[in-house]
């Protein structure tokens, strides 16, 4: 399966501009569980972790599908 099959990821991090780890899936209700799941696992109040659900567009653009924490605006 090529990365282009896959378009919705997530990106955990557990500090700021720390190291990432990676997910991908094809299905965006997949890639939403997972989500979820993560933030279950890694959000708490006190936590650094920051948690992005984003879609890999056509040429290169990338869409945020979801965040954790959620940035005010």
């Amino acid at each position: 399966m090529d990365q282009t099959d896959l378009p919705y990821r997530i990106t955990l991090r557990f500090a700021p501009d720390g190291a990432a780890v990676q997910g991908a899936w094809s299905s965006l209700e997949v890639a939403q569980r997972k989500f979820r799941e993560r933030i279950g696992l890694y959000g708490t109040p006190a936590s650094t972790a920051t948690i992005r659900l984003w879609e890999q567009c056509t040429g290169g653009r990338e869409r945020t599908v979801d965040e954790w924490p959620k940035r005010s605006a």
